[in-house]
């Protein structure tokens, strides 16, 4: 079996039935989303949008809750990385954190479109190559409103933090473009009114020039659908 799809296995779960284990960090969990939020109004957005501030608060938690979807489900969002994480790293270091950066705002976008039902949002991280297929981004956009037809409404979608991340480069070490591999939970209510997350996978890939990001559901695909969308996100299923 291909090694991402043996990660993808040992990482992966379809479904989780939630539970409350917030017991032992809770308070501190809730202590540094308290402060971040008091924080947030002592300094202006950057020109991403979003307060970097209060994204470095939440950052701190990041490792201890990031494989917790409970504890995940109290952030809007899966908090960015600071460039001020660039210190002392060599200049792949860098380009990792940037790319790294770039990826989860552009994930972050996505799912609230796909919360939102932005359709035309939606399409704007979809493969060309996909677009193609249904001859127009009107074809694409109609295709996606009949497949969420009877499909449940999440309450919350949260993509990332990202677990791979690599340059796709040509035999001189050259790149036009770096690819990532990050978890996707989707919290919605089962039939019952308990709480569930659905967990599946996107290939990411952001091109160099112009930085324009694209994502793909891998989940549940052979290797040969994927690369067949996103050649070079083999840069990142085979990485070890």
């Amino acid at each position: 079996m291909p090694a991402f799809l043996l990660y993808i296995r040992k990482k992966m779960r379809h479904k989780f039935v939630l539970v409350k284990r917030m017991k032992y960090y809770g308070i501190f969990l809730l202590f540094i989303t308290f402060f971040a939020a008091c924080q947030s109004g002592k300094k202006e957005k950057t020109e991403d949008g979003f307060n970097q501030q209060k994204a470095d608060s939440l950052a701190l938690i990041l490792p201890l809750i990031q494989n917790d979807p409970v504890a995940l489900k109290t952030l809007d969002s899966i908090p960015v990385p600071s460039l001020k994480d660039t210190v002392n790293k060599d200049e792949t270091g860098k380009d990792s954190l940037r790319f790294s950066r770039t990826f989860q705002l552009a994930a972050n976008r996505m799912c609230k479109a796909e919360k939102d039902k932005d359709y035309f949002e939606l399409s704007a991280f979809t493969p060309q190559s996909i677009i193609q297929f249904y001859k127009s981004r009107e074809a694409y956009i109609e295709r996606m409103k009949m497949s969420d037809e009877g499909r449940p409404a999440y309450e919350k979608i949260l993509a990332g933090p990202i677990q791979r991340i690599a340059p796709a480069t040509d035999d001189n070490g050259f790149a036009a473009a770096w690819y990532c591999l990050m978890p996707v939970r989707s919290y919605r209510k089962d039939a019952q009114g308990g709480d569930v997350v659905d967990v599946s996978w996107l290939g990411g890939q952001c091109e160099i020039k112009n930085q324009t990001v694209y994502f793909v559901n891998v989940t549940g695909l052979s290797r040969e659908k994927i690369l067949q969308v996103m050649p070079d996100l083999t840069f990142v299923l085979d990485k070890k």
